[in-house]
């Protein structure tokens, strides 16, 4: 089955601005810090779960990653998902977010097979934090998850990448309990 992207960019759900530039993983020290640092400045060190979606650093990871800002995400996600509870479906869920960033961000690189493995873990994540529900952190996970397998299913075929990739055909993260910017 072959995807076909939203032709409808995602909204924003912050007012931060994006980085200026993408982040290279070998180049971190040139990172655009100045504009990553206002997300996690009042991130607390202990996050409970249902506190997770008002999280400017959680919000501003999903505009990072839906702008194919891939290093970023992960990294901005990262302090999220170290304050939440061992265990917790919120937990695994934002650990799937960092898998999914870490697999679009080897894809960039033309490195299909580490992006095919990555999204298997992304997959197995969702599946864990979905249980009883498909809704977790204020996100669709289950719809996106499909979207997700789609797109790594046009990887694995050779589709997505047979023309070079683009950020505009993965797909983004629509949240539900959220109201955009």
């Amino acid at each position: 089955m072959v995807c076909t992207p939203s032709a409808l960019a995602p909204p924003s759900y912050t007012d931060l601005e994006l980085p200026r530039w993408s982040c290279l993983p070998s180049h971190v020290a040139l990172a655009d810090f100045e504009r990553l640092a206002p997300a996690s400045a009042d991130m607390p060190d202990r996050l409970a779960p249902d506190l997770v979606p008002d999280q400017l650093a959680f919000r501003y990871g999903i505009d990072l990653f839906n702008a194919g800002f891939y290093w970023e995400a992960h990294e901005t996600w990262e302090p999220v998902w170290m304050a939440l509870p061992p265990n917790s479906r919120e937990r695994i869920a934002c650990q799937a977010l960092i898998q999914a960033a870490n697999a679009c961000l080897k894809l960039r690189f033309g490195r299909a097979k580490a992006f095919g493995r990555l999204a298997k873990e992304v997959m197995r994540h969702v599946s864990d934090a979905t249980v009883g529900a498909g809704r977790v952190a204020g996100m669709d996970m289950e719809a996106w998850s499909k979207a997700f397998q789609c797109f790594a299913d046009d990887v694995a075929a050779g589709r997505e990448i047979e023309y070079g990739f683009s950020p505009a055909n993965v797909p983004g993260f629509p949240l539900v309990y959220l109201e955009p910017t």
